[in-house]
């Protein structure tokens, strides 16, 4: 069985002021013998300090990644930091991570730190976790891929680092008080856990009324939208009044 506490602080500078925060959230939820915690925060919590003790003083590995807008416990904000504490007695978890990637060559830098975790466990992996980094030339699933061949067929689910700064520059993965812009940590999960994922879409009528479609692209790259070049399509002026006329429509 898994339990499971959310945990957050808004508490940027004080270093102190937010490990008390985190620590008192736990202080009434028991750990069991296998823990891990999933944290996410803004780059500002790790050029802080903040990030870093707060790894210091749990007992249990962190992972995951920066990212900009959480909800935790009927809240929403950027500069939150939280994470999500994971135990159980019959599930059991491993965190590692690569080497730095560079472009879609993620095998190699891969491999050596899921079999280091993957040798840890019990059993084979039921679940992984990703967290990789943003690279402009790296596909999303080039990541896919590459655990497709180290665990095949274990599902895979997790987030890219993500940043507010215009030229991504500052997307951090994050593994036990370490941040990096370039490697890819990640949980490995075994034990007694059967993973679903529920998939779910908008309807049409609540979609916008005005899309693109993507007409060529590679890999990550979209050469044409809508049969026009991209740079093109989306330098092109903006029409204002259609815009008007159509947000109109979908309103009414």
């Amino acid at each position: 069985m898994i339990r499971s506490i959310s945990l957050h602080t808004y508490e940027l500078d004080d270093v102190d002021i937010a490990v008390a925060e985190i620590r008192e959230g736990l202080r009434d939820f028991p750990l069991s013998e296998n823990t891990i915690g999933i944290i996410m925060c803004d780059p500002e919590y790790v050029e802080s300090g903040v990030y870093g003790a707060i790894c210091e003083a749990l007992p249990f590995p962190l992972a995951g990644a920066t990212t900009t807008t959480q909800a935790v416990g009927g809240e929403a904000d950027i500069l939150i930091l939280t994470i999500l504490v994971i135990t159980s007695d019959d599930v059991f978890f491993e965190t590692a991570i690569t080497e730095d990637i560079k472009g879609n060559e993620i095998l190699a830098p891969t491999r050596a730190a899921f079999e280091a975790a993957r040798d840890k466990l019990p059993s084979e992996p039921k679940l992984v976790l990703l967290f990789p980094p943003m690279l402009a030339e790296t596909a999303g699933d080039a990541y896919v891929e590459a655990f497709d061949e180290l665990c095949p067929g274990v599902p895979q689910f997790g987030m890219p680092a993500i940043s507010d700064s215009p030229a991504f520059d500052n997307c951090l993965t994050l593994y036990k008080g370490e941040s990096s812009p370039a490697k890819m940590s990640f949980i490995l999960l075994a034990g007694n856990l059967n993973p679903r994922f529920l998939i779910s879409t908008l309807q049409d009528d609540d979609k916008m009324p005005f899309s693109g479609e993507i007409t060529k692209s590679e890999g990550n790259i979209i050469h044409e939208i809508n049969g026009v070049p991209t740079y093109e399509y989306i330098g092109k002026p903006l029409d204002t009044a259609e815009l008007f006329t159509a947000l109109k429509t979908y309103l009414s």
